[in-house]
């Protein structure tokens, strides 16, 4: 998949669902990443940077940065 398809599927998930949806899925991925590494690789630190971003994309749905444009 080359990069304007991964836009055009980033775009349609936005499309459907919102900024939060998109977030929520990345922080999905992020925790099954984490699950990955602690039970193919026993790999604590790497499964605990990976639950790290997760927990941080599920903070930040909540207080999603916004700034006016003028």
């Amino acid at each position: 998949m080359n990069h304007n398809e991964k836009l055009d599927c980033i775009e349609k998930i936005l499309d459907e669902e919102d900024l939060g949806a998109l977030m929520g899925l990345i922080a999905e991925v992020c925790s099954a990443k984490a699950d990955h590494a602690l039970e193919c690789r026993q790999d604590y630190v790497l499964a605990n940077a990976w639950n790290g971003y997760a927990a941080g994309f599920m903070q930040a749905i909540e207080q999603i940065p916004y700034i006016k444009q003028v």
